[in-house]
């Protein structure tokens, strides 16, 4: 066989990789993120705010920590993020849950994630770029919460719930 013809299919089989190589950069999309994801997320807010508790923060990291217990707002150290904030939440202290929640758990959350933390039909704290009616997808997580205030006198239960929506 000659030369010319050698040369002829390499470049076709050029010419077919570059069309190939192409149709997939224009004509394929990445679509929006999977209702897995999002359910996922969700998943671990809630996770991460009702299995944290108190003590294995440290308060200098986090001023509303340090505040609440000068304050005497923190009876048992051994309660979770989520419960703290139900507890203030239950003794009309709403802005500092908001606070928890602000300082604690939003600078864990990803940047493309519009997310709310609602307890008892409330929200408490909401980072979103779009609404919640405008969105593609929208998931929640829910739990009960129940405490004590002091050793006392019991608080709950009162549904919480995360909405990640996207």
């Amino acid at each position: 066989m000659s030369k010319g013809y050698f040369y002829t299919v390499d470049a076709l089989m050029a010419i077919t990789v570059l069309i190939i190589g192409l149709y997939f950069v224009f004509f394929t999309t990445s679509g929006s993120p999977s209702l897995q994801v999002s359910k996922n997320m969700a998943e671990d807010v809630m996770g991460t705010a009702s299995s944290t508790k108190i003590f294995q923060l440290n308060d200098q990291a986090y001023p509303i920590l340090r505040a609440l217990k000068q304050a005497g707002l923190v009876p048992d150290a051994r309660s979770t993020l989520l419960q703290e904030a139900g507890m203030l939440y239950t003794i009309g202290n709403v802005d500092e849950a908001t606070l928890l929640f602000e300082q604690t758990i939003d600078p864990t959350v990803p940047e493309q994630y519009n997310y709310a933390i609602i307890i008892n039909d409330d929200v408490l704290f909401e980072r979103s770029s779009i609404t919640q009616t405008n969105a593609d997808s929208l998931v929640t997580s829910r739990r009960v919460l129940y405490g004590s205030i002091d050793k006392r006198d019991m608080w709950g239960p009162l549904p919480a719930e995360v909405r990640v929506w996207q």
